[in-house]
């Protein structure tokens, strides 16, 4: 059941909702190959095997983020075992590679999505995340040697003076 399940991207998890929001113009993935899930092994410190036992599911898009044709892969892992307790945050990141195995991104979140800009020929990134401070932030990513490198942060709205409206997928 847990493989390869998408839950039309709203996905309930460890007491509250997530919306996995890994956007982009590729199509959703429904089930995942060997390879993709010895990514999301590595992604989510987990084993495949494991994802059977949680509560949740695992979901994917397709993007191609350096427009060489061949598409990446946006992982988003709402499950007991992938998220925090309260404000939920889970597991996501960013998968590529002739097999799409290898770790581009990994990082914890509300929602990934294309940035604005392009770093060294690749789409730029930004995870949506609320804090315990009250805020939700937007984090952005550019692409450096081999991987998705933290940059910039910026307060995307207060949930907790609740400006954030539709902005935040909760």
């Amino acid at each position: 059941m847990m493989r390869g399940a998408l839950l039309a991207f709203g996905i309930a998890c460890a007491g509250g909702a997530a919306v996995a929001q890994c956007d982009g113009n590729g199509a959703e993935v429904s089930t995942f190959s060997d390879a993709e899930w010895r990514g999301i092994e590595a992604l989510t410190f987990l084993d495949r095997h494991v994802f059977n036992e949680l509560l949740g599911s695992v979901s994917g898009r397709e993007m191609d983020l350096n427009g060489d044709g061949q598409n990446e892969l946006c992982v988003y892992a709402s499950t007991s075992g992938t998220c925090s307790n309260g404000i939920v945050v889970c597991a996501a990141g960013i998968l590529g590679g002739a097999a799409r195995d290898k770790v581009l991104l990994n990082t914890s979140g509300h929602a990934v999505r294309a940035g604005t800009g392009r770093t060294n020929d690749w789409q730029d990134i930004e995870v949506i995340r609320a804090a315990a401070d009250g805020n939700a932030y937007v984090l952005h990513y550019t692409y450096a040697a081999d991987s998705y490198a933290a940059g910039a942060s910026e307060i995307l709205c207060s949930w907790s003076e609740e400006t954030c409206g539709d902005q935040l997928p909760l």
